[in-house]
């Protein structure tokens, strides 16, 4: 046996063990001698190999052996006789079945009774036999255990030649589909509208697509192998290059992966554009390549251009509708405000009955007029965008609690009964825009009293948590419901169109411009929230509207104003009211109506005024009187209120540190914000009721020692300061505080415009700090709050941001008051 082969027999398997349906094995004998087929016959005939049963084909003759292995290609072994026909005929019919029928697989075990014409080192060398036997040592086990080693054998070639065919069909499936995806690929790449260029580390470009072709006028076969630079203008040319070769020493690349970079591009023609460019690393066939994909731009920057140059023109007629609307404003509110302050003086003198109607006459039209331009230019803010939410915490409970109290006099001047429901389980403090829900409501409890001629009127109020996480966010529901008229259903779906009312008959009987629900839709829905209506005509109305709020903390919106110092200090707050002591004001106002006005008022609460038209001479009275307040219009001749208030602040103290009110006719946010930047102390708007300007005045002007405003000694901390460095060093400490505080303050602002958050939030830490080295409770307060609203950006921001000027001028008033005999550093603006 070959010594190749090292298998050993098998033990015959029984019949059992063939597999339902196998195949068998075919096993062909080609001997002339009847005597071997019968002995094969024997031995190897119903054997089970590897659950398949063996049967045996029979040949005499190398021809017969022909005719059953063209019809038999299966066949796995075959026992071959040399001499037949012929001396070789056995050896002849192994080439021709090798290489005509191609049986590769078949196993031959050559058998001959003639070794000496068939040796078997000349046999193995020349013919593809895989088995040599002599029949004179064959026996019946070692003739089974050369057909088991075969078939084994041919079992074996048979499974790498059905491995080879399927890995040649997969082979073939996968060449299939490798040039079905060239082939999307190309057409994808053809019908992009990006050019795409590849090119090598040194700029040589290797692919250009058909896109590339049409946007730089280009033939892919002209410019392969060409620098890419040809495509870019020189100087984004030299850049590109600048890139490559650092990619080429450092590996790494600032450009590759990123988004889009503008860039210009040149056509074949010399022609320049504008054109995207974005570049992508790509490793194809180990080598390192730059995919670079542009388009063409020109007509985007056409287009950016054309919106550029719309966008300025509607900003321009914007400005110009916001100019003129603050031109009508002031010329509108400036009169207004002498029909309304005189009338308001008027009132106040011995008049009789029918000199006192008069009188009532013209401060209610005067009134209703305001109502009217207040809601015009609420509704041009609204119609432009131009309408900002403040973020302050305010009560509803409070602000409920106010707009009845304010409306239950008007309801029952009418004789209605005013039924109000305000449950304790609305929020202490939420944060919002407080003055602009208190505008809606006032706006439908005003409609409610209006149309209703007797019965009642019910606004309640309840609240349900909608998340507990903090801040806890609160959805805030209001119900204004009245007896009245009601709405017909006709008109109902246009209720909350401008300049909407019912029919032209209630414009004529009740008077109104049909303009405040439409405000009030569109401050709700500013909100976030919702606002709607139930109505029966003939049996009245209930108006809704709910917004969401986050819960407040902090009550700080809810104290005066004027307790500032009682917050630096923490003393309690006061009440609103007259100054403790008569005052010597200043007013600079070019309206000669306006300073009788206001001169006016003035007096009545008991002040004694000093009255120029302008900034300049308003500079000027400072020098030659004692002056307690300033209050300044906004817009003046030759020097108005904000140059006004930033030369006040330059000057030395005290008057450095004279709170200035200014009284605008602006009605805008910017105007008070601009205001407060340039050093004022409060803005006010006209025209000014006498207790709005008694409220201002307690706002600003610091108590008295006396009312324990301020402190009689000073805070422990600075106290326990000076006990350990001294008064000298406690006062050098304090003078270089002073002195860097505005600045500080400054630059907080300015890095919060710049949303540089971290710079921000570092220079409030450090002032923080300094303020607690003094004890300034307040500073310290308030730059906390500061920043955490640097670290969650809102609305209340610039409010707080605003306030920190006007808290160290209390600091300064109060170090004044502790050492009078040191001069310390003033304001800068």
């Amino acid at each position: 046996m070959n010594d190749d082969i090292a298998f050993l027999p098998e033990e015959p398997c029984e019949k059992s063990a063939v597999i339902p349906g196998a195949t068998p094995w075919k096993v062909l004998v080609v001997d002339d001698d009847p005597e071997m087929h019968h002995v094969t016959h024997l031995v190897i005939d119903g054997f089970i190999f590897a659950g398949r049963p063996v049967t045996m084909l029979s040949a005499t003759s190398a021809a017969g052996a022909r005719r059953l292995l063209s019809e038999n290609l299966d066949t796995a072994v075959l026992l071959l006789d040399v001499v037949m026909e012929t001396d070789d005929a056995g050896l002849a019919l192994v080439p021709w079945l090798r290489e005509e029928l191609g049986l590769s697989a078949l196993r031959i075990i050559l058998r001959t009774g003639q070794p000496g014409q068939a040796p078997e080192r000349d046999v193995i060398l020349r013919y593809d036999i895989n088995d040599y036997r002599a029949k004179s040592e064959l026996t019946a086990q070692s003739l089974l255990t050369a057909t088991i080693t075969a078939l084994r054998s041919y079992q074996a070639l048979a499974d790498l030649e059905t491995g080879r065919r399927n890995l040649e069909l997969a082979v073939a499936e996968r060449t299939r589909a490798l040039q079905a995806s060239e082939a999307h690929s190309r057409a994808l790449v053809e019908a992009v509208p990006e050019g795409i260029v590849t090119i090598d580390l040194y700029g040589h470009i290797r692919t250009f697509s058909p896109a590339a072709e049409r946007i730089f006028g280009w033939r892919s076969v002209d410019i392969l192998g060409r620098s890419i630079n040809v495509l870019m203008a020189d100087r984004d040319a030299l850049t590109h290059d600048r890139h490559l070769a650092h990619y080429r020493q450092t590996r790494s690349s600032h450009v590759v992966g990123i988004p889009a970079r503008e860039v210009i591009g040149r056509r074949r023609d010399g022609s320049l554009f504008p054109m995207d460019l974005s570049i992508n690393q790509a490793e194809i066939g180990g080598e390192d390549l730059f995919v670079s994909t542009v388009r063409d731009t020109t007509t985007r920057r056409a287009e950016q251009e054309a919106l550029r140059r719309a966008k300025e023109a509607a900003e321009q007629a914007a400005r110009a509708k916001s100019e003129f609307l603050a031109m009508m404003s002031h010329e509108i509110r400036t009169p207004m405000n002498g029909i309304l302050g005189m009338s308001q003086l008027l009132l106040d003198c011995d008049l009789d009955e029918q000199q006192r109607d008069y009188a009532e006459t013209i401060n209610q039209s005067g009134q209703s007029l305001l109502t009217v331009l207040n809601d015009i230019l609420d509704f041009s803010k609204l119609e432009a965008g131009r309408m900002d939410l403040e973020a302050a915490p305010f009560s509803p409970r409070v602000l409920l609690q106010q707009v009845c109290s304010l409306m239950d006099g008007k309801a029952e001047e009418k004789g209605l009964h005013f039924n109000t429901q305000i449950p304790d389980e609305l929020p202490a403090f939420v944060l919002g825009d407080g003055h602009r829900v208190q505008q809606v409501l006032l706006n439908l409890i005003s409609n409610a009293i209006k149309f209703t001629s007797s019965g009642e009127i019910c606004v309640t109020a309840h609240c349900e948590v909608l998340t507990t996480a903090e801040p806890t966010l609160q959805r805030l529901h209001f119900s204004v419901s009245d007896t009245g008229i009601g709405i017909a259903s006709d008109v109902q779906p246009l209720l909350f169109t401008h300049f909407m009312q019912a029919n032209s008959s209630i414009s004529r009987r009740f008077g109104g411009t049909g303009l405040g629900l439409a405000i009030s839709r569109k401050i709700i829905s500013l909100m976030d929230g919702d606002i709607g209506f139930e109505s029966e005509e003939g049996r009245g109305s209930r108006f809704w509207f709910w917004i969401d709020l986050p819960q407040s903390p902090t009550s700080r919106s809810e104290t005066p104003p004027h307790s500032l110092a009682a917050q630096l200090f923490d003393a309690a707050p006061v009440a609103p009211r007259k100054p403790a002591r008569p005052l010597t004001v200043l007013i600079a106002e070019d309206n000669i109506v306006n300073r009788k006005v206001i001169s006016g008022l003035l007096q009545r609460l008991g002040h004694t005024v000093v009255a120029v038209e302008n900034g300049l001479k308003a500079l000027e009275a400072l020098q030659t009187h004692t002056i307690d307040l300033v209050l300044l219009d906004l817009r003046m001749p030759l020097l108005d209120g904000l140059g006004t208030v930033r030369r006040l602040r330059q000057l030395p103290p005290p008057i450095s540190d004279l709170p200035v009110i200014i009284i605008t006719a602006a009605t805008d946010p910017q105007s008070a914000e601009d205001s407060l930047l340039a050093g004022a102390s409060l803005a006010i708007t006209k025209p000014i009721a006498l207790i709005d300007l008694e409220r201002s005045i307690a706002q600003v002007v610091p108590l008295p020692l006396a009312d324990k405003a301020l402190p009689a000694d000073k805070p422990a901390t600075l106290q326990a300061l000076q006990d350990a460095l001294g008064e000298e060093d406690t006062l050098n400490l304090l003078d270089l505080f002073l002195g860097d505080a505005d600045s500080l303050c400054h630059s907080i602002r300015l890095h919060a415009q710049q949303q540089d958050w971290p710079s921000a939030i570092a220079i409030t830490r450090d002032l923080q700090a300094t303020a607690r080295n003094f004890g300034f409770t307040a500073l310290d307060a308030a730059t906390q709050e500061i920043i955490a609203l640097l670290h969650a950006p809102s609305d209340g921001l610039q409010s707080l941001l605003m306030a920190l000027p006007e808290i160290l001028r209390t600091i300064r008033h109060s170090l004044r008051v502790w050492y009078p005999a040191h001069t310390f550093p003033p304001a800068s603006s």
